[in-house]
C-alpha cells in the first residue's frame, strides 16, 4: 500500500518538476496542473498588464480587479525569471493607449 502511494507521489513530483506551472502566450495566460490539463486560462490586452508579485503571477484586469495566477507550486527561481523576462518584454513594446 505505502509503496504504491510512494511511486504515485514520485510521479507526480517528477510531473511537477518537467511540466510547466504557467504558459504565457502573446493574448493570454493559462495555469496548468501536472498533467498538462489547463485549470484557469485569463485573457490580457498587453504585456504591459502583466507583473510578478512574488510567486505570483498579476494579470491587469478592465474591470480593475488583477487575476493573481500561481503561489503555491511555482518556484522562486522561475518566478524571478519571468519577472525579467516580462520587464524586457515591457521595455520592447509599445506604451499602452
Amino acid at each position: 500500500m505505502f509503496l504504491a502511494l510512494a511511486g504515485f507521489l514520485a510521479v507526480v513530483g517528477i510531473l511537477m518538476m518537467v511540466n510547466p506551472l504557467l504558459v504565457v502566450e502573446p493574448d493570454h495566460v493559462a495555469q496548468k496542473n501536472p498533467l498538462g490539463m489547463t485549470l484557469k486560462r485569463v485573457t490580457f490586452a498587453s504585456v504591459h498588464d502583466l507583473s510578478v508579485d512574488g510567486n505570483k503571477l498579476v494579470v491587469a484586469q478592465p474591470t480593475g480587479k488583477p487575476v493573481k495566477i500561481g503561489g503555491f507550486g511555482a518556484d522562486s527561481g522561475d518566478m524571478q525569471r519571468l519577472k525579467l523576462a516580462l520587464e524586457k518584454a515591457k521595455a520592447s513594446a509599445p506604451p499602452p493607449p
